[in-house]
């Protein structure tokens, strides 16, 4: 489901990922564990084909995130580090755009979004402006754009920073009941 090989991403003179190699398949958690500056975020930049790397070769799904480019974005959700949020629309808005992104539509997109705001304990604000939300609350609805399209591939971009213990814990449940998915998620800490 993921594979990176050699992977290397560089800015002129300053190296941010150097020659990083790893595989997930289905069922597999796999954490990118360092501090800040050791390219956590930017090998998931690579990954989701964000940020395009200089050496090596990236795969997510089968495919190669260079040579299939558009295939190879429509297999993983991506939770990044930096809310993706539209702070003035509701957060079924939201969940709507990104499915819809994905390819979903009607029935199935409503039910979707229904399901999500749900498992991220956020149903009883589907209409609510996001920008009322505390962050906690627009963390977990970060992770839920993320997982909307149910992928196969998951890659959160340190997904606890800024959320409290609980939120962290839900979130960590939530990957860890999907046993045939391949995650990918950096963070700092333990």
């Amino acid at each position: 489901m993921i594979t990176i090989r050699g992977l290397q991403k560089t800015y002129a003179s300053l190296v941010a990922v150097d020659g990083v190699s790893f595989s997930a398949e289905r069922g597999t958690i796999y954490g990118l564990l360092g501090p800040n500056g050791a390219g956590k975020s930017t090998t998931i930049g690579c990954l989701s084909d964000l940020i395009t790397p200089s050496a090596g070769s990236a795969m997510i799904g089968g495919h190669d995130v260079v040579r299939e480019s558009s295939a190879a974005k429509r297999a993983p959700g991506v939770v990044p580090k930096e809310l993706a949020l539209y702070e003035d629309h509701s957060a079924a808005d939201n969940l709507s755009y990104w499915g819809a992104a994905y390819g979903l539509a009607g029935k199935e997109l409503d039910g979707r979004v229904q399901e999500v705001l749900e498992q991220v304990d956020l149903a009883d604000r589907l209409k609510e402006p996001v920008k009322n939300f505390s962050g906690g609350m627009q963390r977990r609805l970060n992770f839920a754009c993320g997982i909307v399209h149910r992928p196969e591939v998951l890659l959160l971009d340190e997904p606890s920073v800024g959320v409290d213990l609980r939120v962290a814990a839900s979130c960590s449940i939530s990957c860890a009941n999907w046993r045939r998915k391949a995650v990918a998620s950096s963070t700092q800490t333990l």
